[in-house]
C-alpha cells in the first residue's frame, strides 16, 4: 500500500518569505478584490436611464459612437479617454448599445478606480501595509472613490505618486524615466478631463520643485523640463493625429481651443450655492488645516523622502479643492476633499 504524502504546512509557511513588502501586496490585493466585489454588486442595481448621473454616463459612449470627441454635460467635462473607457464597456455588452450598458460602464469606471488606487499604493515605497489598510478602511467606511467619476480624483493622486517616484529615484536615468512616465500619465489625465490634466500638471511641477528643495538635489529640477517636454510632445502628437485623420479639423490647435472654451463655459454657467452646512464645512476645514500643517511639520522633522511624498500629495489635494468652488453640491464637495482624507489616513500611523 502506498503511503500518504505528509506535508508539514507550518515549516512550509516558514520557508515562504513574508516581509513588509509581501504584506503590503497582500493587503492591497485583498482589499482590491473586496473593492471590486462591492462595485460589482452596486453596478447591478437598476437605475433610471433618464436620471442625471445615468444620462451623463450614457452620453459618454453615445457621443463617441456619433463621432463627437470631448464635451460637457450637467455633471462634468469629459475628454476622449473617458469616452473610450465608456465605449469599451459598451462593446462588452451583447447589444452594444449605450442605453443597455449602464451597469457595465459603471463597473468599468469603478474597477479602473480600484486598479489606480492599487498602483498608487504599490509604487509608493514609503507607504506601509498598515497605512494601506487604513486607506482602504477610510475609503470603505466613508464611501470614498466608489462613485463613477471618482476615477479622476485617484488619477490625480497617481500623478502625485509618479512625481514622488521621480524624486526618489536613485539615478538620473531612472529619474528621467519616471519624469517621462509622469508626463505621459498627465497627458492621459488630460484626455480624461482637461481640468484634471491642468491640476495634475501644476501639482507635479510643484511637487518636483518641493522635492528638489527637501532632498537638496538640484537634478530633480531638470526632470521638470523632462515632464513638461513629454507633456508638450504628447499634445503635439495628438493634434497632428486629429489633423491627419479628420477632414473637417481646422487649425492645428483647435482641439485645445475648444477644450478651454468648454472649461470656461462650464465654470461660468454651472456654479451652485454651497450645499454643506456650516458645522460640516468647519469640520472639513479643520481636517484640511491639520493635514496641511502636519505636512509642513513633516518637511522639517522627518525623512526627506517621506516629506517629499506628503508634499506631492498635499499639492494635489490643494489643487483639487478648487473643483468644489464651481459646482458646490454634496457629491462634488466630497470628491474635492477626498485627497485631504487620503493624506489624513496616511498620517494616522
Amino acid at each position: 500500500m502506498s503511503k500518504l504524502l505528509k506535508i508539514d504546512f507550518p515549516s512550509l509557511l516558514h520557508r515562504i518569505p513574508f516581509g513588509p513588502r509581501q504584506g503590503k501586496i497582500a493587503v492591497v490585493l485583498i482589499f482590491s478584490l473586496c473593492w471590486l466585489s462591492i462595485v460589482l454588486v452596486r453596478s447591478q442595481v437598476a437605475r433610471d436611464p433618464a436620471a442625471l448621473d445615468a444620462s451623463s454616463l450614457l452620453g459618454l459612449a453615445s457621443a463617441l459612437q456619433q463621432g463627437a470627441i470631448s464635451g460637457r454635460d450637467f455633471q462634468s467635462m469629459y475628454g476622449p479617454a473617458a469616452q473610450i473607457l465608456a465605449w469599451i464597456a459598451t462593446m462588452a455588452t451583447t447589444t452594444r448599445s449605450a442605453l443597455d450598458a449602464y451597469g457595465m460602464i459603471t463597473f468599468v469606471f469603478c474597477a479602473a478606480s480600484a486598479l489606480i488606487a492599487a498602483v498608487m499604493l504599490l509604487i509608493c515605497d514609503r507607504i506601509s501595509w498598515q497605512q494601506c489598510a487604513i486607506f482602504y478602511a477610510f475609503s470603505i467606511l466613508l464611501n470614498l472613490f466608489f462613485d463613477v467619476f471618482d476615477v479622476r480624483t485617484l488619477l490625480l493622486l497617481l500623478n502625485a505618486a509618479f512625481a514622488y517616484r521621480t524624486i526618489a529615484a536613485e539615478t538620473v536615468p531612472r529619474q528621467t524615466a519616471w519624469a517621462t512616465a509622469s508626463g505621459l500619465l498627465c497627458f492621459v489625465s488630460q484626455l480624461v478631463s482637461l481640468e484634471l490634466g491642468i491640476c495634475a500638471a501644476i501639482a507635479v511641477v510643484c511637487g518636483l520643485i518641493a522635492g528638489s528643495a527637501l532632498t537638496r538635489n538640484a537634478v530633480v529640477l531638470l526632470e521638470v523640463e523632462v515632464f513638461v517636454a513629454t507633456l508638450a510632445a504628447a499634445n503635439l502628437g495628438l493634434v497632428v493625429l486629429f489633423k491627419l485623420t479628420s477632414s473637417s479639423y481646422g487649425l492645428l490647435f483647435d482641439y485645445h481651443s475648444y477644450a478651454f472654451e468648454i472649461l470656461r463655459g462650464f465654470h461660468n454657467s454651472m456654479g451652485t450655492l454651497w450645499a454643506l452646512s456650516l458645522v460640516k464645512t468647519l469640520v472639513l476645514l479643520v481636517v484640511s488645516l491639520y493635514v496641511l500643517s502636519m505636512c509642513v511639520v513633516a518637511a522639517w522633522g522627518s525623512d526627506a523622502l517621506d516629506a517629499s511624498l506628503l508634499a506631492c500629495f498635499a499639492f494635489a489635494a490643494v489643487m483639487w479643492l478648487k473643483t468644489a468652488l464651481v459646482s458646490s453640491d454634496i457629491s462634488q464637495i466630497a470628491s474635492a476633499f477626498a485627497p485631504m482624507i487620503v493624506i489624513f489616513s496616511l498620517l494616522a500611523t
